[in-house]
């Protein structure tokens, strides 16, 4: 997966961003989808892909085609606009929660790696991976 998730959630952000700003909802959804484009099915958490692919999809499939431009989302149902906007927003929340989730696993397994029990004689393994011989107990 190339640069996932930090390029998804870069995409995200600049979605709910324009979903922000007080446009009319036709130009604040193809503001919302415009950094969305270049991004795949594979980019996202498999648990959330089904909203995926309607925000993917959405864009084309509200598209009208005239001689010299594109214009999207030009005949939105409010429902269609609500339902657009919690699937965005709902995706954004997801990437962050599993990138919280990679990164948070990854530090715990940086910060406590596997212990490996020595062969032979007793020693003691420290965080900084150097082994000690035990002393004797006087």
């Amino acid at each position: 997966m190339p640069e996932y998730p930090i390029q998804t959630r870069l995409a995200l952000q600049a979605a709910v961003k324009a979903l922000l700003k007080r446009d009319n909802p036709r130009l604040r959804m193809t503001r919302a989808t415009d950094p969305l484009v270049g991004l795949r099915l594979e980019d996202f958490p498999e648990r959330i892909r089904g909203r995926a692919t309607r925000v993917l999809a959405a864009r084309g499939a509200h598209a009208k085609h005239y001689a010299d431009s594109t214009v999207y989302f030009e005949e939105l149902s409010q429902k269609e606009l609500k339902t657009l906007v919690e699937d965005i927003l709902a995706l954004y929340e997801v990437c962050l929660i599993d990138i919280g989730e990679k990164l948070t696993h990854h530090w715990l397994r940086c910060r406590n790696p596997p212990r490996q029990r020595p062969s032979g004689a007793s020693f003691i393994s420290c965080r900084c991976r150097l082994r000690m011989p035990l002393l004797p107990r006087r």
